[in-house]
């Protein structure tokens, strides 16, 4: 029959520097004849920190050796059977305003950890080609973008830092904005599967069919408008009534854009109000029309 696999012992590296190993070993033959060599095993990797407990074992057919890993803590990439020393996470602390004007950043607070068995290097980015429409991104707090972070399995604790997105040179509206942190040495050298990401938007929609719509939207601030020069207004910022007045104000207001209010999307309402200039009357009083409906410029200039 065919014989198991031989243990010939256990090896523990750890991977700072290369672990070399002399072994002697002995295999028997079919017709009882022995056969006896002696190797060198050297173990090591690139990366500091890792550390790996290795089975060694002889093939009883062709006589080689057999590495099997079984525990230990390894990254860039990470190994089977052993614990990662990087395991990112990102997430969203604070999402942005829903309304933010086109002048303004939006700002989004985030937090990023190391989920893994020791402290490592992580890059904190954004892929340029999921921003064809040059929305500007801020991810980093100061000149860099790779951040130390501790293992919180050995009690490090998680860091927060602030993405702002502003308004690039054409749009108003851009599809939501992934942020990534990945291992730095997986980033440098594109062969880590340590990486995570978050998903930056502010506004959600419900589309007829149920799905959610998310979008990253600058909101136009408010339109300017002015009173008629030729008005009572327009000249004196103020009216006057007395018994001799009439009961109702003539008022006309100007629209400088060239953007009529009613095509306005974001505005919703522009309103007169008034009060009596005296110390004793500080309320304002929303102005009406001749039917008593509340005055909205918005449908009218």
């Amino acid at each position: 029959g065919v014989l198991g696999f031989k243990v010939l012992g256990g090896l523990k590296v750890k991977t700072e520097v290369h672990y070399i190993k002399d072994t002697t070993h002995r295999i028997s033959s079919e017709d009882g004849t022995m056969k006896k060599s002696s190797v060198k095993v050297e173990l090591g990797d690139a990366d500091v920190g890792d550390e790996f407990l290795v089975g060694v074992y002889i093939d009883p057919i062709h006589g080689t050796f057999v590495f099997n890993t079984t525990a230990g803590q390894s990254k860039c990439p990470h190994e089977n059977n052993t614990n990662p020393v990087e395991l990112p996470s990102i997430s969203v602390l604070k999402a942005a305003d829903s309304i933010v004007e086109v002048d303004k950043p939006m700002v989004f607070d985030l937090e990023i950890a190391n989920l893994g068995y020791g402290d490592s290097s992580f890059v904190l980015f954004h892929e340029v080609l999921d921003n064809p429409d040059g929305l500007l991104i801020n991810t980093f707090k100061s000149d860099t973008r790779t951040w130390l972070l501790p293992s919180t399995y050995h009690g490090g604790k998680a860091t927060k830092t602030t993405v702002t997105l502003s308004r690039g040179p054409k749009l108003n509206i851009y599809n939501p904005v992934r942020i990534y942190l990945q291992s730095k040495c997986g980033f440098e050298w594109e062969n880590g599967d340590a990486i995570d990401e978050a998903v930056l938007f502010n506004k959600v929609v419900v589309n007829e069919d149920g799905a959610l719509s998310k979008s990253i939207e600058f909101t136009e601030p408010c339109p300017e408008v002015q009173w008629s020069s030729a008005s009572t207004l327009g000249k004196y910022k103020k009216f006057f009534i007395n018994k001799d007045t009439a009961e109702t104000l003539s008022v006309t207001l100007q629209n400088p854009s060239t953007i009529p209010l009613d095509k306005k999307v974001t505005l919703t309402s522009v309103g007169l109000e008034y009060r009596k200039v005296s110390e004793g009357f500080k309320d304002w009083n929303a102005g009406r029309q001749n039917n008593d409906k509340i005055i909205n410029f918005k449908n009218n200039a």
